[in-house]
């Protein structure tokens, strides 16, 4: 019995340790790349900036345009998703730039020589890096977009509308889940391929990054009769187009409230909602890339397994 407790014990305390250093490498690296809170931070209070000025513009409008001012719900998810999907890009740009050089940061300032010094594993430290553009980005986005959100219908509230608070927030949710699947999981295969390739080159990671995958499509499409790759790159491009496009959104949510489409490329959307029989936001945050999200959450792994092996033998340059 004794025994039996003992290895339950240090087990527990084995899970313990590794998610302490977990913790602390990413806060570690949170402390070392500030640019992945202050680059959604400065994107939305741009977009705040834009809004005193906005504000400052309607107060200059004479009485009689104050009909102008009625908001709907189409108006509402319109301008709710823009800002979404622009704090969305900003996220997605500030990840695929920390990925692509924070293994090739560690080897070219010498530091790797100084963690691996330490009893952490190389699995642990990229795991702490997955995490940060995996979890802690698209949380910081998230926590923005939905500030913004709850800010702007809080404002607009007091102005002449024809929405209902409960669709607002089915509108702000859809598209708050779509986001998410797309700094999550979508961009999952591009973070581990700039974590592969910060591993391997010792300069120009963005160059490799881009022209690796640039050449190759033009290798295929010049030198082969085959366009598998090109059709697997622009599948994977029109999915994240459209995870964050707000016309699909706004209109994917107007049918499963049973509203009519909005104008003008709602029907086309609409009939693409009908026929997936999707009748929730949950189902449409869960089923309508199934089978692409699958892919992308088994290419990224096999990356990123391969940038901890290249970890494990990486040198200081």
């Amino acid at each position: 019995m004794n025994t039996l407790s003992s290895k339950l014990t240090s087990s527990r305390s084995a899970r313990f340790s590794a998610f302490r250093l977990i913790d602390w490498s990413m806060r570690r690296e949170l402390w070392e790349y500030r640019s992945i809170i202050w680059g959604p931070v400065i994107g939305l209070g741009a977009v705040l900036a834009l809004y005193l000025v906005f504000l400052v513009k309607i107060s200059w409008l004479p009485t009689h345009s104050s009909h102008m001012l009625v908001i709907g719900l189409d108006e509402l998810g319109s301008w709710s998703g823009i800002v979404t999907t622009f704090l969305g890009l900003i996220g997605f740009i500030v990840g695929l730039h920390y990925s692509a050089g924070t293994l090739l940061a560690e080897r070219r300032e010498r530091t790797l020589l100084f963690w691996k010094s330490l009893p952490v594993s190389d699995a642990h430290a990229v795991l702490a890096k997955i995490a940060v553009s995996l979890l802690v980005l698209p949380a910081i986005v998230l926590a923005l977009a939905a500030f913004h959100d709850l800010l702007v219908l809080g404002v607009l509230a007091f102005l002449p509308h024809d929405w209902s608070v409960s669709g607002a927030l089915a509108v702000f949710g859809v598209q708050l889940g779509r986001t998410a699947l797309f700094l999550m999981v979508w961009a999952a295969p591009a973070y581990a391929w700039a974590f592969l390739v910060s591993g391997v080159v010792r300069r120009a990671p963005t160059l490799w990054l881009l022209g690796l995958p640039v050449g190759l499509l033009l290798a295929e499409h010049m030198a082969t009769p085959f366009d598998w790759l090109s059709r697997v790159a622009t599948g994977y491009a029109g999915m994240g187009g459209a995870l964050i496009s707000t016309i699909r959104t706004q209109t994917c949510v107007r049918h499963a409230a049973g509203l009519p489409p909005a104008p003008p490329w709602g029907g086309e959307v609409h009939g693409e909602c009908v026929q997936t029989g999707l009748r929730s936001g949950a189902e449409l945050v869960t089923t309508e890339w199934g089978v692409e999200m699958t892919a992308c959450v088994v290419v990224a792994a096999v990356f990123f397994a391969l940038a901890v092996l290249r970890r494990r033998r990486a040198e200081a340059i």
